[in-house]
């Protein structure tokens, strides 16, 4: 990887006004920047209103969506051919099962980004196929990771920056998730080498190799969290390069000291021995999903599955010490009753919740990050809600609140949205510092009928989240949030994973990535801590779900607004194989087949891409839904990402523009302001294998080719192949 070099470095403490979706351009100042934004969100809710700009394409500005000189003329034939997408997309019947990305002709993708690429001069960048040496096991590895590119990368959000070097510059802000060990460390998984007999056969046993290979701790530590990088684009060649040694350039880890702020702190569930107060400092952030930027141009990056790593829970349950209030708060979000999985409460005793029973409370919420500041501490914002999330994006609604929307990534879980009391200020960045300490958290229930309503998480002494229920304070709801939906009647949905507003039409779309406990008949059943109907329900209607769909909610235009109509846009699966094939849903009976599929009401299914497991979605600049899947196809093929236009005759014509490695996911869908760069994250490449044969060779090589590199993920870009070329998505 080539390091692109500025001559001078910016002042990391100037604020820059920077937003989804309407960033400024490169070299803006503050003032055209809020001059930019608010004539910019006056023609949006014009264009809503109207309809008009998904027909007409407005705001393409040149790029992957046409060149500003051509796009009168290109509107004029995409509204003749239906829509705006022009690329050449990959056969719909998939059979991309190749070793290598894959994007149409006409565009290229090149990996910027990789695991164990340093971020610090005088730190090295990583030999991966060290790996194979235990050189991840050793002292210096554990040092120098907390200054390299992080594993398993998730969510990219670009925070534009000024420069006069006639490059593009921005801190990409990129979390990183969790670590497969099994493709990092030698004999990770080795029954022989590390085992314990159960039933009269040898199973690997993670306590004993952490005891033996405690730096496998420190290392997945380290390369958990979240980056934030500085990165280059040079408009004449379209290549990207990333600045090593940039003041901009940050790591925070799974022991990274941060704070935490809002209703929750100073609650009896948060209190640790290190932390008698409650929220003061938490060391390090867990399980970082998916994302979203805030219009005072922050990261926020979502903490997930952060169950996983802490174990001995039974012996704390089981002693007679136990306090029934941290059961309680347990519940709902359950912990491994005996070691964890990758036993890191072998190193660090934070992880036993025999000894340390709350500490597992100060994970799972949303947390805030700087990019302009480096200095700064990252701080988990608990209004939005102690729960799985798996992104928090935000709109501004018109009335200046910030709309920040959540799933919980678990089957038969919650959507969730929190509305801000105070409004975004554009003249001083610095006055929104709190603005996510106070507003509203809202939960959602979809109703039968395609209406619905954000029921509101909100302590009520006299009332169900009240002290009759177990609650005291805001701070037990918020830390309870799950069981607060439970108490309200809000809709269990097939795994909530990404939820994004479409910027152009103001319309929310929820991916519902899948759920195979879906049952054919009527029947209950326990799911983390309470019990819940199985059977299909209109907005997650088909059984057996292992294929997803995305559901789009209408606010009326009013993100702030406590009701909503509902429809599922689109039943993900194979429009070719053998379930039904719908163009309506009127008058369907429930529950539907796990084959079924429906794509917003378009008819022709040869057409049609066929793809499973949504999980990140995206929006262009003139609406189109870009979406992304993490899980098994119902075709022989890849994860990829897929496009369809959201409005129009073509509303719901899912085509397929890019092709990931073997036995990895498609995370992100990010575009440059301009629209002539979108970026992936590739998540966990070669995941079918193991350290010494894994199933990708990526990004070193192809396993296609017969190369046998130890697999990285990384962040990906995709560009038009040629910077000069007149062409929109793909033509």
């Amino acid at each position: 990887m080539a390091f692109f070099r500025r001559a001078s470095q910016p002042d990391p403490d100037v604020d820059v006004e920077i937003g989804s979706p309407d960033r400024p351009r490169t070299g803006d100042t503050f003032e055209s920047v809020l001059t930019q934004r608010l004539a910019r969100r006056s023609f949006l809710k014009g264009a809503a209103a109207s309809g008009a700009l998904v027909a007409t394409g407005g705001i393409a500005t040149g790029g992957l969506l046409g060149s500003a000189s051509t796009t009168a003329g290109a509107a004029a034939a995409g509204a003749a051919e239906g829509d705006m997408l022009t690329f050449a997309p990959l056969p719909p019947g998939g059979g991309q099962t190749a070793d290598r990305i894959i994007v149409p002709e006409g565009y290229k993708s090149q990996t910027l980004l990789s695991w164990g690429d340093s971020l610090k001069a005088g730190v090295p960048s990583l030999d991966a196929d060290s790996a194979r040496d235990g050189y991840l096991l050793t002292d210096e590895a554990v040092a120098h990771a907390a200054d390299q590119f992080g594993y398993n990368n998730d969510a990219v959000e670009l925070y534009p920056l000024a420069s006069e070097d006639g490059m593009e510059h921005y801190v990409a802000c990129v979390n990183h998730e969790y670590t497969n060990e099994d493709l990092l460390f030698p004999d990770w998984g080795n029954a022989d080498a590390y085992g314990v007999e159960v039933d009269g056969e040898m199973e690997f046993d993670a306590t004993a190799y952490v005891t033996a290979n405690p730096n496998s701790a420190r290392y997945a530590w380290a390369v958990h969290g979240i980056a934030a990088v500085e990165i280059v684009r040079d408009p004449s060649t379209n290549e990207w390069s990333y600045v090593q040694d940039s003041p901009y350039n940050r790591r925070i880890t799974a022991t990274t000291p941060m704070t935490m702020s809002g209703p929750a702190i100073f609650n009896d569930l948060l209190k640790t021995a290190a932390d008698p107060v409650g929220g003061l400092e938490v060391l390090g952030t867990l399980n970082n999903c998916a994302a979203g930027d805030t219009p005072w141009g922050t990261y926020l990056s979502a903490e997930e599955n952060v169950d996983q790593y802490f174990g001995n829970y039974d012996a704390y349950a089981e002693s007679a010490g136990a306090d029934p209030k941290v059961i309680e708060a347990h519940r709902r979000l359950p912990l491994p009753g005996g070691p964890s999985y990758r036993a890191w409460e072998v190193v660090d005793e934070r992880f036993d919740v025999a000894l340390h029973p709350t500490e597992a409370l100060r994970h799972g919420w949303v947390v805030e990050v700087d990019p302009m500041n480096p200095t700064a501490p990252a701080v988990k914002r608990t209004a939005l809600g102690r729960f799985k999330h798996e992104c928090a994006t935000t709109i501004e609604a018109e009335n200046g609140r910030c709309v920040v929307y959540s799933g919980d990534d678990a089957r038969f879980e919650y959507v969730w949205k929190f509305v801000t009391a105070g409004t975004v200020n554009h003249d001083d960045r610095s006055a929104n510092k709190d603005l996510l300490d106070e507003g509203t958290l809202y939960v959602g229930r979809f109703d039968p009928d395609g209406t619905g309503e954000w029921l509101p998480v909100v302590y009520d002494e006299n009332g169900p989240l009240g002290p009759e229920n177990g609650f005291h304070s805001q701070s037990d709801v918020l830390i309870m949030a799950r069981k607060a939906g439970d108490i309200l009647g809000a809709t269990p949905m097939d795994r909530p994973e990404d939820v994004q507003a479409n910027p152009v039409t103001r319309k929310m779309y929820v991916t519902l990535t899948n759920n195979s406990n879906r049952t054919a008949e009527p029947e209950l059943g326990e799911r983390d801590g309470r019990e819940v109907q199985l059977f299909p329900n209109e907005s997650n209607p088909r059984h057996d779900n292992d294929w997803g769909q995305i559901v789009e909610v209408d606010e009326g235009g009013d993100q702030t607004s406590t009701s909503f109509t509902w429809e599922i846009f689109l039943m993900a699966g194979d429009p070719r194989g053998d379930g039904q094939f719908l163009t309506s849903l009127d008058d369907i009976e429930l529950p539907l087949g796990p084959n079924d599929t429906y794509y917003a009401g378009y008819g022709d299914n040869t057409e049609l891409a066929a793809f499973g497991a949504p999980d990140n979605i995206g929006f262009d600049g003139v609406g189109n839904i870009w979406m992304v899947t993490d899980g098994g196809q119902p075709v022989e093929q890849n994860d990829g990402c897929f496009v369809a236009p959201t409005e129009g005759p073509t509303r719901g014509f899912a085509r397929q523009f890019l092709s990931t490695v073997v036995d990895s996911e498609v995370c992100g869908a990010e575009f440059a302001p301009n629209f002539e760069s979108v970026f992936f994250n590739i998540q966990h490449p070669g995941d079918g294998g193991d350290l010494f044969e894994p199933t990708s060779a990526f990004p070193a090589g192809s396993k296609d080719d017969g190369d046998n590199y130890v697999p990285r993920p990384s962040l990906i870009v995709v560009n038009k192949a040629d910077p000069a070329a007149d062409q929109r998505i793909g033509s």
